[in-house]
């Protein structure tokens, strides 16, 4: 990464590779997903990241000391364990070409060159060619902390709750866009995020109660995959940040109209439900406003405003559901377990499936406080 953080140098240095032997900590512990999750799981990184420090000036660093672009850790333990640590920064690529690398390295390393795809440069230099950069644009910054003001913990959602979350919506999903009204049932990740977001408000309601404060909006903030979005699709293994961000509010009179993300009064057509408002939020994000984005920032500019104007109170929902995260075979087997490692973003959720594929499991980033009134909304309805 060049000193100005704005381009990538190809030096053909190759990726930064450590190595370390574990001997104070079993991997049976690690798997059993421990209170202090987040500091157990930091000591398998590797060492050339930080935590975000409040005053970067370009977002989406995530926490690299150096202009290191790509980190791996092996982690070998006494009973024979590995433990396969890896940060990619942002700047370079989102998730879906971070699980692309996963899984061919993984196809390398067992020898089956044949399931090997590769990256796709054909596309994204094409589909957002380099511009000026915008002045003052950083979406991330209400949310950036450091990191010994955050708690990370994980919340598992198995099949058994998610069903139960998506027939409370049966039949019951109002959208501003009634073309997407009820026209198929409600998504895991739907019915997941709304459910949080729904405890999330009541925390933030409940501690305002006590500090005799009040607040005007709530947003989710969602990352959204534009390669399937687009006309016709990219394909998976296209490489680079192709992704956008998209936004969801709502206002405490929708709040005291809906129970558990449902509508009380479904009679108001003005009256929408929070699963309604996360659709509406995703759907709009199609090819037409992709081009749009293509033509102009503008209108990624004024969707985030409410975020970066700090108008509303946020939760960010970022989904790794469906991409192949159990699939990474180095030889040795499917892992047992992957998970977040670290990353400094405050109300920050990142969604992974459950290894049975049915299930999501769910790492919050919050301050301590704000965890604990979460937390207690959350378990509440567990």
């Amino acid at each position: 990464m060049k000193e100005d953080n704005l381009a990538v140098e190809c030096n053909d240095e190759g990726v930064e590779y450590f190595e370390t032997r574990v001997s104070d900590v079993r991997l049976s512990q690690v798997i059993k997903r421990s209170p202090n999750h987040n500091s157990v799981l930091r000591k398998f990184l590797p060492p050339c990241i930080s935590s975000c420090d409040n005053s970067m000036s370009i977002p989406f660093d995530y926490g690299f000391k150096s202009k290191t672009l790509l980190a791996i850790q092996v982690n070998i333990f006494e009973c024979g364990g590995i433990v396969i640590g890896m940060c990619m920064a942002h700047r370079l690529a989102d998730a879906s070409t971070m699980f692309t690398f996963i899984t061919d390295w993984a196809a390398t390393a067992r020898g089956a060159i044949e399931d090997i795809k590769g990256p796709s440069f054909d596309f994204s230099y094409t589909l957002f060619p380099q511009k000026d950069v915008i002045n003052n644009f950083k979406p991330f910054d209400p949310m950036l902390t450091r990191e010994e003001d955050l708690v990370t913990k994980y919340f598992v959602f198995p099949a058994s709750k998610i069903v139960e979350l998506k027939r409370r919506n049966v039949n019951n999903i109002v959208c501003q866009d009634t073309s997407q009204q009820n026209t198929s049932p409600c998504t895991r990740v739907e019915a997941v995020t709304s459910f949080m977001w729904k405890r999330y408000m009541d925390s933030v309601r409940a501690k305002n109660q006590t500090q005799a404060t009040s607040v005007e909006k709530y947003g989710a903030l969602y990352t959204v995959n534009l390669r399937s979005r687009i006309t016709p699709p990219l394909p998976a293994n296209s490489f680079g940040n192709i992704y956008t961000f998209t936004i969801a509010l709502s206002t405490p009179s929708d709040e005291n109209d809906i129970d558990d993300g449902l509508r009380k009064d479904v009679s108001s057509p003005n009256d929408l439900n929070l699963v309604g408002k996360v659709r509406d939020a995703i759907k709009k994000i199609d090819d037409k406003y992709t081009r749009k984005l293509q033509s102009s920032e503008d209108e990624l500019v004024n969707d985030v405003k409410p975020l970066t104007s700090g108008e509303a109170i946020f939760l960010g929902f970022s989904s790794w559901c469906r991409f192949p995260i159990y699939e990474a075979d180095f030889g040795w087997g499917k892992p047992t377990w992957v998970s977040i490692g670290t990353m400094a973003l405050r109300n920050t959720v990142f969604l992974m499936d459950t290894k049975s594929g049915d299930g999501i499991e769910a790492f919050v980033n919050m301050a301590k406080e704000d965890m604990d009134n979460f937390e207690v909304k959350l378990l509440a309805d567990q």
